[in-house]
């Protein structure tokens, strides 16, 4: 009997001891989640250009628009025209009716020879916005032949824009070289912030 009863117990000291080693620690692991918000804002909301004369080029001189990254991730920007009601947006230099709107990202004031108006194939610095062309900042010198970025060898350039950053957008008209039209025409940049 009294083996018996050390068996036992021997065999219960061992069950417990492995129950036992075979629990070991838990630790929690704390999850979270945050919601990508891609979203800008700009200050001020409209700018004139004033009375210009027919055929003239124009730099908004009353400083840039601050573009402000208002979400909380990084984005780069995509710009696009709608065009004046009178007269039609093109890439070249304006005929009678039509007119060129260039825009830059940079941190200082603008300069005519700022704004790259060139176009073609190899051309990676047009700054020119097309009515029904949506053009996405590509950052300066990292686009396709082609592509326009809207940026000189500065740090702004609508591309990449860190939570909070400001990047400053100047505009450049050139007028038609003549036109019936003597109306103020209003022309609407449309800045959608897009995903990295």
């Amino acid at each position: 009997m009294k083996r018996f009863v050390a068996i036992t117990l021997g065999t219960i000291l061992v069950a417990a001891t492995t129950s036992i080693a075979l629990a070991g620690e838990s630790e929690p692991i704390t999850l979270t989640v945050m919601i990508q918000n891609l979203s800008v804002s700009v200050s001020p909301v409209s700018k004139d250009f004033g009375t210009v004369s027919a055929g003239s080029s124009d730099n908004l001189t009353s400083g840039a628009v601050d573009v402000t990254n208002d979400g909380n991730v990084a984005e780069k920007l995509q710009l696009d025209v709608t065009t004046a009601p009178a007269w039609t947006s093109v890439v070249g230099i304006p005929g009678a009716e039509q007119y060129r709107l260039s825009c830059l990202f940079k941190s200082s004031q603008v300069v005519a020879g700022d704004f790259d108006k060139t176009t073609g194939v190899g051309d990676t610095e047009d700054d020119i916005l097309v009515d029904g062309t949506v053009e996405t900042c590509v950052g300066y010198n990292a686009g396709s032949p082609g592509d326009d970025n809207f940026a000189t060898s500065d740090s702004e350039d609508g591309h990449d824009m860190a939570v909070s950053a400001v990047h400053h957008l100047y505009f450049n008209f050139d007028a038609p070289s003549t036109t019936a039209t003597t109306a103020q025409q209003t022309m609407v940049v449309t800045i959608t912030a897009l995903a990295m």
